[in-house]
């Protein structure tokens, strides 16, 4: 059983109620004296733990040691709220970077089509080149048709010097006998005229038949050669300055086009990824700002708590060392008061007399001495155990 400060404060001792006996009772003295010694033991043993445990001063006060458990719990809760935060952060983060892989993967849909746009445009430049080759094309077969009307017109001198020698011929047939009649192509219409010579004048004239039919036929190729490649290379030359200009006016619409449209998607992308981007940056600095001011709060009212507990025990800690002194100096004058009983009552003993005033004659009773006693009867008695001894 151990004894509080009140109890120590309140102890009062019974007084002592033999008239041999003076102050209080011993028993009730020294009962109280057990009892303090184990109340000064478990003192003792509380100030080493708390000694030894250093901070660990919570487990001294169950209170102190609830309130910091409800603190550490919130704080855990509000970890753990932070974390879940962190982890919509997080989601936010990878959603945004999905966006950001789809806008990309749509730009590069963008440039996939604008090569293609581009391949076309290729292709039509290579139309427009074969156009232009079929107009290269036109021209050779214009450059042919020229040399066949060279050909024609060297074949029409080679008519007229051939009319030349005739006439030097029918010149000098004159006087010859008439040849045979021959036959004669008209050039006009393709039928073949029969021309009879019988004399010198009819050969002339049909020399200069056959060679006035040459020659317009001659002239007519021509101009018919000359007609078709001009109208040829008329159509050509226009065909491919339309191809030309439809490719180039289609290039050119397909290249703004997907141009314009590029660019478009590309400030849409980049501003869509700055808008997320500020967003996401935004919201996570609320966020963190917010996380580290509850950090901050809980780790001052953490503090704080731990300060008023420490300040608390530490007074605590201050007003048992002055109720131990208190008690020690109690002890120690209860001691010296205790002992200055004692040797006081010691000291009365010694100088008390306890034999009674008168003695009783053991000398003669043992048959030292003669007896001074007047006791006729006792002496009988004291005789006989004589006698009996010897």
């Amino acid at each position: 059983m151990t004894l509080s400060l009140d109890e120590v404060r309140n102890i009062r001792f019974p007084m002592a109620r033999k008239p041999s006996e003076d102050g209080y009772r011993a028993s009730a003295v020294d009962n109280f004296m057990d009892k303090l010694e184990i109340s000064y033991a478990q003192l003792t043993e509380e100030l080493e733990q708390l000694r030894a445990g250093g901070s660990g001063g919570e487990a001294a006060s169950s209170e102190a040691d609830d309130a910091l458990r409800n603190e550490l719990k919130n704080a855990q809760a509000a970890s753990s709220r932070l974390a879940g935060e962190l982890d919509a952060l997080r989601n936010e983060h990878a959603s945004l970077q999905t966006a950001s892989s789809q806008l990309h993967q749509e730009n590069e849909r963008l440039s996939s089509e604008v090569a293609q746009l581009r391949g076309q445009l290729d292709e039509l430049r290579a139309s427009s080149d074969l156009s232009k080759t079929g107009g290269e094309q036109l021209r050779a077969e214009n450059e042919n048709l020229h040399r066949q009307l060279e050909e024609l017109r060297g074949q029409l001198n080679n008519s007229q010097q051939e009319l030349a020698a005739a006439q030097q011929r029918a010149e000098a047939a004159q006087q010859a006998p008439a040849p045979a009649p021959r036959q004669v192509l008209d050039g006009s219409d393709g039928d073949v005229r029969q021309i009879r010579v019988t004399t010198s004048s009819e050969a002339s004239s049909a020399v200069v038949r056959l060679v006035e039919l040459a020659t317009e036929q001659a002239e007519t190729l021509l101009a018919d050669a000359d007609a078709e490649a001009h109208r040829r290379i008329t159509e050509a030359v226009g065909q491919a300055e339309r191809t030309t200009a439809e490719a180039r006016a289609r290039a050119e619409q397909l290249d703004h086009e997907s141009r314009s449209r590029a660019d478009q998607l590309d400030r849409e992308s980049k501003a869509r990824a700055e808008q997320l981007d500020t967003e996401t940056r935004q919201q996570a600095d609320r966020i963190l700002g917010e996380a580290r001011g509850r950090a901050d709060r809980l780790d001052a009212e953490v503090r704080e708590r731990r300060a008023e507990l420490f300040t608390g025990l530490e007074n605590d800690r201050d007003v048992l060392v002055d109720r131990v002194n208190q008690l020690r100096d109690y002890e120690e004058n209860y001691r010296r008061t205790f002992n200055g009983f004692l040797q006081s009552q010691i000291d009365q003993l010694g100088q008390t007399s306890i034999s009674p005033s008168q003695r009783p004659d053991t000398d003669a009773m043992y048959g030292l001495g003669q007896p001074h006693v007047s006791t006729p009867r006792l002496d009988a008695l004291v005789d006989e155990s004589r006698q009996e001894l010897n």
